[in-house]
């Protein structure tokens, strides 16, 4: 009889360990989905801000606020432009790391009053690149401003975009473009205004 007394109370013990032993896993689990969750999302933070960098951050913090303009606007134009490769040239001569034409430098230093003052190198001078890209950008926004206007500006240059506004299958109040015919430019302001609400959402910089 004591025997078996004794065995069910051994099988009560084993049974009480088990139980323990299941909540304890269930709580250890439970704490690694917490962990899980929000290394998660400290990680897809990171992994943004990664891809979106603010590379010349006091550069463009001054030029964008002696320009006027939001420097979220100005991370996501340099974003599309070059990548933040302020040695990038494309393919038609825009250099640095807003892609600025030489001669637009060059009669952007004559508008300064600045003739002569740099050459077409410091171009690739991630200070005077900024400088001179905020300036320009500054001035198409004001001309146009509608600021997808001023970006297709930017990169298709005042001519053409002054012809589409002009015409009445590509724009029907002579400010708005509402469609774009050369694609290079209408994937190149679909790209800055994601780019700007991707800088504008992660920093809060506006």
């Amino acid at each position: 009889m004591r025997d078996k007394m004794n065995y069910t109370i051994k099988r009560k013990k084993s049974w009480g360990g088990r139980i323990a032993l299941i909540l304890l896993a269930f709580v250890v689990f439970a704490a690694l989905l917490t962990g899980m969750w929000f290394a998660i999302g400290g990680g897809r933070e990171y992994i943004m801000k990664r891809a979106y960098p603010l590379e010349y951050e006091e550069t463009v913090l001054e030029e964008s606020k002696e320009a006027g303009l939001d420097p979220a606007l100005v991370f996501a134009v340099i974003k599309t432009e070059s990548n933040f490769d302020c040695e990038a040239e494309s393919h038609a001569g825009a250099r640095g790391l807003m892609q600025m034409m030489p001669e637009t430098f060059v009669w952007l230093q004559s508008k300064r009053g600045e003739s002569g003052a740099f050459t077409e190198e410091d171009l690739y001078t991630p200070a005077v690149n900024i400088r001179y890209g905020c300036y320009y950008l500054a001035w198409l926004c004001q001309r146009y401003e509608i600021l997808e206007t001023a970006l297709a500006a930017y990169n298709a240059g005042p001519g053409n975009v002054d012809r589409w506004l002009a015409d009445s299958e590509t724009s029907v109040d002579g400010k708005n473009l509402s469609s774009i015919p050369i694609g290079e430019t209408r994937r190149y302001v679909e790209s800055v205004a994601g780019n700007y609400q991707v800088y504008k959402e992660l920093y809060q910089i506006s």
